[in-house]
């Protein structure tokens, strides 16, 4: 019997392009290394989070005071996906943030990795390539790693899902589909979002039944097709079900963000993030540092229109998974209230826009010309990058002003020592407060009006006050101001005050 050497050949061509792809991928390990992090306090609510379930104490228990008239800053909890993630980190690193830029690195190069093996089933190795080079350094993507955010790792199991399921040419397995329902099932723990994967897998299951209906099929026969993505969604369903009554009990609801939504101004709200999302999806390439500024504006408006015009094409030739769960995420963008996130609310369904914008290029038919043009628009994106990469580079040589500043140090260690424990803080950043100044903290809203600064006063009672004069609090400002009578201040430093309410 003579040898097959067609094998070994074949394992070589899967082999170099993944060795290539890791290679060019590498760097992402040791760009945005930092060892602070900025003012967005989400961070400090998963180390939190993170630190109770190491120290097996209930999660939401983090000293943040949630406020029912400023539902945007943040739920009571988190879903416990994420902090159970770096629960090990917490024990031995805590506040320490160089230990979590390195584990969000990897999970940033496994995602490019994925997101190359996707796109090359969809367009091949080279486009695949381009695709991914364009997305993930980005310098948009190389400052988000830099966050203890939950959005990467959530990125990271959206598209494994999608390889297990949608991406494949031939029909997954049971045990494959069951795998991917768990995936899913801890996607949603990550983020409440990931509710769009069984609810794509619903969906796929309904349109199924939808064709077999049309076309008169056999119930047993689209029964046999559809059990198993239904399976699936069953199976994330109950996952996710468990790891929730594990982790979230003696919450109440605690990770819900159905209280931001408003039936009222659904429309309007619908009308913003259409305009807001394209509008992200358009600047993400565009970098007016860069003395070929002008070729993001070009690539980002293609982009949008490539993006749309490849999902109808999609959609025409009949939806698939890929197409729901697309449809799913871009509903929920479409009626969340909150618009302000850029592009990481866009991040997990990236691989999906590039593989709609290969297919509005391969419409166009360009033959060999393809892979020039994705070389050429991949070497100038990244020439678009390069000066701004470069200063991200740079700028981690110095602190930002942040939690990890010297006198946003100095005011927690002040607010540690001269407030006492059964104390309610109120701060513009209540989660970094609680965390690094241990006290119950909460925020104001911003934007709300005298009266109903009184009312969320008259309901928490905070005793004491935290300003910070670089994060503008008009809010807190304007109360501080018209109760001179009944606070004092005790501490200040070049940016804080601290007040406190005076004894009745």
């Amino acid at each position: 019997m003579k040898p097959d050497k067609t094998a070994p050949a074949c394992h070589t061509k899967r082999v170099l392009p993944l060795a290539l792809a890791l290679l060019l991928f590498a760097l992402l390990l040791f760009l945005n290394i930092r060892s602070d992090h900025d003012w967005g306090d989400d961070f400090a609510q998963y180390l939190a989070q993170a630190e109770n379930i190491a120290q097996h104490k209930p999660m939401h228990q983090t000293g943040y005071v949630y406020n029912e008239f400023y539902p945007s800053l943040g739920p009571r909890a988190y879903p416990p996906g994420f902090p159970l993630i770096i629960a090990p980190m917490v024990k031995y690193w805590g506040n320490h943030i160089t230990p979590y830029n390195y584990l969000t690195s990897i999970i940033l190069l496994l995602t490019s990795l994925l997101t190359v093996v996707f796109l090359k089933r969809q367009s091949g190795w080279l486009p695949a390539l381009a695709m991914s080079l364009m997305v993930f350094y980005n310098p948009y993507v190389i400052e988000l790693k830099a966050e203890v955010m939950s959005d990467i790792p959530f990125a990271l199991l959206v598209i494994l899902f999608l390889l297990l399921t949608a991406a494949r040419k031939t029909p997954a397995s049971a045990v494959t589909w069951i795998i991917s329902g768990l995936i899913a099932g801890f996607a949603i723990a990550v983020k409440t979002a990931g509710m769009i994967l069984p609810a794509g897998l619903v969906m796929f299951a309904g349109w199924m039944a939808l064709n077999a209906l049309i076309r008169k099929e056999k119930f047993s026969a689209f029964l046999k097709e559809a059990a198993r993505p239904l399976l699936s969604a069953a199976v994330a369903l109950v996952f996710y079900f468990i790891l929730n009554l594990i982790f979230m009990r003696g919450t109440a609801g605690a990770s819900s963000y159905l209280n931001t939504f408003s039936l009222q101004s659904l429309s309007q709200t619908i009308a913003m993030n259409l305009y807001t999302y394209t509008e992200v999806l358009r600047k993400f390439f565009i970098d007016i540092h860069s003395g070929v500024f002008w070729f993001g504006f070009l690539a980002g408006s293609a982009a949008v229109t490539f993006t749309i015009t490849g999902l109808i094409i999609a959609i025409r030739r009949g939806p698939g998974l890929m197409e729901w769960i697309f449809l799913a995420y871009l509903g929920l963008l479409l009626v969340y209230p909150y618009h302000n996130a850029g592009f990481r609310f866009l991040l997990p369904v990236a691989p999906l826009i590039m593989v709609y914008i290969a297919a509005a290029v391969a419409a166009l038919k360009p033959g060999r010309g393809e892979i020039a043009i994705y070389a050429g628009v991949a070497v100038m994106m990244l020439a678009t990058y390069m000066p701004s990469l470069h200063e991200i580079q740079q700028s981690t040589r110095e602190t930002r002003e942040g939690p990890y500043g010297r006198y946003s140090r100095d005011a927690f260690s002040n607010v540690k020592d001269l407030v006492p424990d059964d104390a309610l803080v109120v701060f513009i950043k209540p989660r970094v407060l609680a965390r690094f100044a241990g006290k119950n903290s909460m925020a104001f809203n911003p934007d709300s009006t005298p009266a109903e600064v009184y009312r969320q006063s008259e309901i928490s009672r905070p005793t004491h006050f935290l300003l910070y004069t670089e994060l503008p609090d008009p809010a807190l400002e304007h109360y501080l101001r018209t109760n001179r009578r009944e606070t004092e201040m005790i501490w200040q430093n070049r940016f804080f005050r601290l007040y406190r309410r005076r004894a009745e």
